[in-house]
């Protein structure tokens, strides 16, 4: 009795999930303004570049640095910091004031040459109520995704991708800002001949 009554509880959820109709999810790609997108991570990326011309960098100087990246990358500040130092642990020494850069890697940027923003799109979602056939549920991504196009095959293979997300119906701000991809590999990257290293208010 007791197996024949599993067996038609079971038959009986089967039926009832085959009844029940799946919420509608509408996705829509669309590329995004190339130039808005650089906007959207041009001072990070001249942070970046910026570093790479420096062999040293005062603390207070390091601590302004990691804030505005920050800015665009909540958390990523230390990790692109730290990606370029001499030696982490200088970090944690809070006795030093003046922290060494350079480790025989390079973090390459739209500032660099062969390195190109190649692509901005947008993915959104909906879930569709199924009486008012309203949005209920939203969630967007902006991925700008950065290459190097140039011809040095140790950095062929390199990207970076920003993911700027937004999960509000009513907000169309973008909460916050994830990263994939690699900050710096072995190897030197010449900076564009255009760079200008006062392009923003030195850190």
């Amino acid at each position: 009795m007791k197996k024949a009554l599993c067996v038609a509880l079971a038959m009986a959820m089967l039926l009832l999930s085959g009844c029940r109709k799946e919420e509608e999810v509408h996705t829509v790609v669309t590329e995004y303004d190339l130039e808005e997108a650089r906007t959207m991570i041009d001072e990070t990326e001249w942070l970046l570049a910026w570093l790479s011309t420096r062999e040293t960098i005062r603390r207070d100087t390091a601590e302004n640095v990691i804030r505005r990246i920050d800015e665009t990358m909540s958390g990523e500040g230390i990790t692109a910091l730290q990606c370029l130092m001499a030696d982490t642990a200088d970090w944690e020494d809070e006795s030093l004031e003046e922290l060494p850069l350079g480790n025989g890697t390079v973090a390459p940027t739209l500032y660099h040459e062969g390195v190109e923003l190649v692509s901005a799109a947008e993915e959104s979602r909906c879930k569709i109520d199924e009486e008012t056939g309203e949005c209920t549920e939203h969630f967007s991504v902006l991925t700008i995704r950065l290459a190097y196009t140039g011809d040095d095959p140790a950095f062929r293979e390199w990207h970076r991708e920003y993911n700027f997300h937004n999960q509000s119906v009513h907000d169309l701000s973008w909460s916050r800002v994830t990263f994939s991809g690699t900050y710096n590999l072995e190897g030197t990257l010449p900076l564009r001949p255009d760079f200008d290293p006062e392009k923003y208010l030195t850190p």
